[in-house]
């Protein structure tokens, strides 16, 4: 299902496209979807994934580790971004906007401050 919206997607030739959905377990439907998800996150060959940072913090020490997609899905992505997960809900703001020196349209994401980005996996 996800594969099949990011290939729609990508077929308008958007610069980047962001996914704030973190894949990080192999798919209920089975191994088929999530290499369904990946080729098209390689079709695509622009879009970021989402990723958190989790902490564990104890009287000794504090261990931050970075909640990533799985393999299979994040192979072709452009980048991981880190997003902040929040325990209240919060809504997410999208734009339609026109390019300043161009004819074309382009999708606008609000994303949080703290966010960071990463190239894509090796």
């Amino acid at each position: 299902m996800h594969g099949q919206l990011l290939t729609k997607i990508a077929e308008g030739r958007p610069r980047a496209i962001g996914v704030d959905i973190i894949f990080d377990t192999p798919s209920s439907r089975g191994p088929v979807d999530d290499e369904a998800l990946g080729a098209a996150v390689a079709r695509a060959g622009n879009v970021v994934l989402a990723a958190a940072l989790s902490e564990d913090i104890q009287p000794f020490y504090k261990r931050t580790t970075l909640n990533a997609p799985i393999p299979v899905v994040r192979r072709g992505a452009a980048g991981i971004a880190t997003i902040t997960m929040r325990r209240t809900p919060t809504a997410r703001s999208a734009g339609w906007s026109s390019g300043p020196r161009s004819k074309e349209s382009v999708w606008s994401l609000s994303m949080p401050s703290s966010t960071r980005c990463w190239p894509g996996p090796a």
